[in-house]
């Protein structure tokens, strides 16, 4: 339990909205990019190669956007609404990249979108709306090839709208399927499930014939919750048999249910939409959620820590709702509050809704961000839930400086537990040797080749330390491994397991002394082949042995406390 919500949510209010000090290394940044009627994207349709170069372009500037303000994420619309931005084998491409239904155009929106964010070094997820599946004009356009019209079993008419049947039982399977090619074709780092529930009002849904074949003598608000749950499990289990690291998420209504001392005034996940999101969570079919909170004060704290309560120690990161900014006037510092009292709470990040609002800089929400908030970079948190084992460090780093640059090189490394790729984070540091903990010390992230050119100043001859880690896909770090162009490389990085340190055996010395990075020492103790460092904070220190012959300190390596 945090704290009570009651007592906690007037004291939130009272934060000065522009107290953004804390910089976290771990934390997910993401932005939703909705490719519906081309809202965010793309603006531009892909009628002749000219204007698939324009299209392509307007997705680059608005990545170099994100990249600008060290987002890490982004939900990419990849099925809208029973169309996708993919060539499919069970749905037809979207009006928005040619202005025709079931037309490609001249490329793959969605693998150009991959390699665009990995370019970055942003993680890119599919982000599925999953039950709705096209209005009466849609369905129209797209005649036979509409989802109505292939599948008619799966599908019910609903104000004017057609949905997918959550209680049939094989709608799960269908989205499965969608979600599964996705995974297999292309290099997604996440499944990202929205709309995973019923319509609004869905006591007018026609399912009574659904219900009757299968409800089986349940209550129907059971047996609905228990389709949704249905549905998320089985495109869970489904993307974790192609690739166990493809994160899968979801993003659920803002409140759960009503919290002690605050209604959720009738809109909420659990009871009107059938979503039985914290019992997702418990049974551990989602990996990450990012609830739709596009509210303020007590319609919003209150349920945040009602959501962080019921994390089971996966992200929640709240969705923040940045068009209301705009379309309800709501001033920054309602979003500025939000977005600082949610990063010291424990949650996994920030989300935003949506790009155009965000890169648009709506109130000078991107300058405030980009500018202060973000001024480091941030890791992605790894899924330790899923695997927790890292890989193992380089054996080496190569380096050449120039007059104008510096360049690391080192071996490909790779996953010896899975055999799957990695990526790099770089880190750096003008005076020591970067302590990898630290998030001012980022310099890149997910790097997916062995080498980094670093410019310096060739009037001040800038030459900073560095350390390179290895990253899994399940985002579990290396220990690092350091350089510096005048010391050359740093051999003797010591291995530990945050509780005990490995000390090489040698009759050389007889004592031991522990620094930090700067040389102060932190702690003394006899020489032996481990030493107790439970107690110590998390960081980067230097051991040094107390020579037998002359009592001198000699340094043994550097070690990071992970």
């Amino acid at each position: 339990m945090l704290l009570c919500a009651c007592d906690k949510v007037s004291a939130q209010l009272c934060i000065n909205a522009d107290n953004y000090s804390y910089a976290p290394k771990h934390e997910i940044r993401a932005v939703w990019l909705t490719t519906l009627c081309g809202l965010d994207w793309p603006t531009t349709r892909a009628t002749d190669a000219y204007n698939v170069q324009v299209q392509q372009q307007e997705l680059i500037n608005i990545l170099d956007a994100y990249a600008a303000a060290k987002i890490n994420t982004v939900f990419f619309q990849t099925r809208i609404r029973g169309t996708v931005s993919y060539p499919s084998q069970y749905e037809a491409f979207d009006f928005a990249f040619t202005g025709n239904y079931a037309q490609s155009p001249g490329y793959d929106p969605l693998a150009f979108a991959i390699e665009e964010c990995h370019k970055r070094g942003m993680e890119c997820h599919a982000w599925v709306v999953t039950v709705p599946s096209g209005n009466t004009d849609i369905i129209g356009k797209l005649g036979n090839l509409s989802t109505k019209a292939k599948y008619p079993y799966l599908c019910k008419m609903y104000d004017g709208i057609c949905y997918l049947d959550p209680g049939h039982p094989e709608t799960k399977y269908y989205l499965a399927n969608i979600c599964k090619e996705i995974v297999e074709r292309y290099d997604v780092d996440g499944i990202h499930m929205d709309y995973i529930r019923y319509p609004d009002n869905p006591t007018r849904f026609p399912d009574n014939d659904t219900f009757a074949q299968y409800g089986a003598g349940q209550h129907k608000s059971d047996w609905r919750r228990n389709n949704i749950t249905a549905i998320v499990r089985e495109i869970f289990t489904t993307v974790k048999q192609v690739k166990p690291y493809v994160k899968v998420s979801c993003s659920p209504l803002g409140k759960y249910y009503d919290t002690t001392g605050y209604s959720s005034k009738g809109w909420n996940a659990w009871g009107t939409v059938y979503q039985d999101v914290k019992r997702w969570m418990i049974e551990g079919i989602v990996d990450m959620i990012f609830p739709m909170m596009y509210f303020r004060n007590n319609d919003f704290f209150p349920f945040a820590y009602d959501w962080l309560e019921a994390s089971n120690g996966r992200p929640v990161v709240p969705g923040i709702g940045l068009y209301f900014m705009e379309e309800a006037n709501w001033p920054l510092e309602d979003i500025k509050r939000e977005i600082n009292v949610m990063r010291t709470q424990g949650t996994g990040g920030q989300a935003y809704f949506r790009s155009q609002f965000f890169t648009g800089n709506t109130k000078g929400i991107y300058s405030w961000l980009a500018g202060s908030v973000y001024k480091y970079n941030a890791t992605v948190p790894a899924m330790t839930w899923q695997d927790a084992n890292p890989p193992s460090p380089l054996s080496a780093i190569r380096g050449t400086k120039t007059v104008d640059a510096i360049t690391l090189e080192w071996d490909n490394g790779f996953d010896k537990e899975t055999g799957w790729n990695v990526t790099y984070n770089i880190y750096a540091n003008p005076s020591t040797y970067p302590n990898v903990e630290d998030a001012r010390n980022i310099l890149a992230t997910r790097l997916r080749f062995p080498n980094f050119r670093y410019p310096t100043n060739a009037d001040k001859g800038a030459c900073p330390y560095f350390a390179v880690t290895v990253v899994d896909r399940f985002g579990n770090e290396s220990q690092p491994t350091f350089f510096n162009p005048t010391t050359k490389q740093e051999r003797n990085t010591l291995h530990n397991d945050g509780s005990i340190l490995q000390v090489p055996v040698t009759t050389k010395f007889v004592g031991l002394y522990i620094s930090n990075l700067a040389g102060r020492h932190i702690r003394k103790s006899p020489y032996g082949s481990q030493v107790d460092i439970k107690d110590l904070p998390k960081g980067a220190y230097l051991l040094w042995g107390v020579k037998r012959t002359d009592l001198h300190l000699e340094k043994i390596g550097i070690f990071i406390k992970m």
